[in-house]
């Protein structure tokens, strides 16, 4: 008896840590403003990632979002022309050179041109490692580049290579919702 008693007690806990730990799936779309102020967009986010406030991933993005228990990340990027002197071909390929920099190993594995809020767009994928010795890992980063109201943006996404089959279209739908405001 006092068994049974156990079991009934412990099956409510382990259902509140099973649906505890799950995700509806659902994108939660997101309003952001570039760095500068001028241009308002909107992007959406699996719900297992959350708003990162303290600039942890990159100084310079406009918006950070991150899952550290997934090791998944994703910014927005944005730049006036004015003050990036380059078109987006240009930036495109000095952005990927940067990256491709500090990566032991880089690997190009895909890269197509796209279209991105009504905008053409450069996408790519490279993989990399990342650390030394025991803590190196590979990573696999998804790279968009477009250019929307006189700004040149840039969505970087990334997450363990390992587990890309977990993230992959999650990417896809985080870039798919991205949008320009028309205020």
């Amino acid at each position: 008896m006092n068994k049974k008693y156990t079991l009934l007690s412990i099956f409510p806990l382990i259902c509140f840590l099973f649906t505890a730990c799950s995700y509806s799936g659902e994108l939660k779309e997101v309003q952001a403003t570039t760095n500068d102020g001028k241009v308002e967009y909107a992007i959406s986010f699996p719900d297992y990632m959350k708003l990162e406030t303290e600039k942890k991933l990159g100084e310079n993005a406009s918006l950070q979002y991150a899952s550290f228990y997934r090791n998944i990340y994703a910014l927005v990027i944005d730049q006036p022309q004015s003050t990036a002197k380059v078109g987006l071909e240009e930036y495109y390929r000095q952005e990927l050179a940067k990256l491709e920099g500090v990566l032991n190993n880089p690997l190009r594995l895909d890269s197509s041109q796209a279209t991105v809020a009504g905008n053409p767009a450069y996408h790519i994928q490279v993989v990399g490692k990342v650390g030394e010795g025991e803590v190196e890992k590979r990573i696999l980063y998804r790279l968009v580049f477009f250019e929307a109201k006189q700004h040149l943006f840039q969505l970087v996404l990334w997450g363990w290579d390992e587990r890309r089959d977990d993230f992959l279209e999650d990417f896809d739908k985080i870039v798919e919702s991205f949008q320009i405001e028309n205020r």
